[in-house]
This record gives C-alpha cells, sequence and structure tokens, in this order.
C-alpha cells in the first residue's frame, strides 16, 4: 500500500503589534489632552471659582484659627464678581494689596458705599463716608492687620469668599 503524506504548506503573516513606548504615542496622546482641556480649565479658574491658601493671622479667627504652621485652604468665587452681583456688608473678599501690588490680601467687607465707618488707629479721619463705587474693609483681628484703616477705601474685589473645605 502506498502512503501519501500531505505537507501543508501554512504561510503564516508577520503581523506586527505596537507596543506602546514609554515615550511614544501614548505620551504624545497624554499631552494632546492636557492642551485639550487647559484652556478649560484656565477659564474655569478665571471666570467661575479658584483654591487659594490664606496666610496670616489678619483673618483669625474666621481663617487660620489656631498657630498651627498649615494654612487654610479655601474656594473664592470670581463668577459672582464677574456677573456684577453686589458685595455686601459681611462678605469676605480678596483684593490686591493697594501698598504692595504683587500681593493679594484676604478682608471683610464692613462697609459698602454711602456708609459712614467709624476708623480706627492709624486713619487720620474718626468718620469717613465710603464714596461710591469703594467699599471698606478689616480683617477679623484689628491689631493684626493691614486694611482700610491703613490704606482707605478700595475699589476693586478680585474674589468673593465661598468656603473653607475641611479636611
Amino acid at each position: 500500500m502506498i502512503r501519501f503524506h500531505h505537507i501543508v504548506t501554512r504561510t503564516t503573516r508577520s503581523y506586527t503589534t505596537r507596543v506602546p513606548s514609554p515615550n511614544g504615542p501614548s505620551l504624545l496622546r497624554r499631552a494632546f489632552r492636557v492642551l485639550y482641556w487647559l484652556p478649560l480649565g484656565i477659564a474655569f479658574t478665571h471666570y467661575c471659582y479658584t483654591i487659594k491658601t490664606v496666610r496670616g493671622r489678619s483673618m483669625q479667627p474666621t481663617l487660620n484659627p489656631d498657630t498651627s504652621r498649615w494654612d487654610d485652604i479655601v474656594v473664592f468665587d470670581r463668577f459672582r464678581v464677574h456677573a456684577g452681583h453686589p458685595i455686601a456688608k459681611g462678605d469676605v473678599v480678596s483684593l490686591r494689596d493697594p501698598v504692595d501690588s504683587r500681593k493679594v490680601i484676604v478682608k471683610r467687607v464692613v462697609a459698602v458705599a454711602d456708609d459712614v465707618i467709624q476708623t480706627l488707629p492709624p486713619y487720620p479721619d474718626t468718620e469717613v463716608l465710603v464714596p461710591e463705587g469703594h467699599i471698606w474693609v478689616e480683617g477679623d483681628e484689628p491689631f493684626r492687620t493691614l486694611d482700610s484703616n491703613t490704606f482707605g477705601p478700595v475699589r476693586r474685589v478680585t474674589h468673593l469668599f465661598l468656603f473653607v473645605p475641611s479636611l
């Protein structure tokens, strides 16, 4: 009996699989993803809400109530400022320091336009009528603060205090 041996030859195709390299497309994809979302993040923090750390003792006991080395982390609402919502007495705001424009200070609004305020030293007058478009700000700790009693009524507010997240 004659046996035929069938020899089957299979041609195998060479498939190349892409193994992501540490510096390859995945890194590039991440970079594009960041660049895609970056304008949204910048717009959100510029026009809506922003998170800041607050240092110093001028707003004790509201902010930084103890003498620990930790700073309070707070959320500020920029949307209400940009939308033109009125600032009311009792609001905590942040603004550029009129004495040193490189700094941002956090103070409480104690008087708004057309209010008469009793001042504290070192302000030269004992009473001040707050002009239209201005506010009078003071720190919660009256003897450890640089506020309107030093530089007078202020015009421009950059943020409204929203809350301190409890961690």
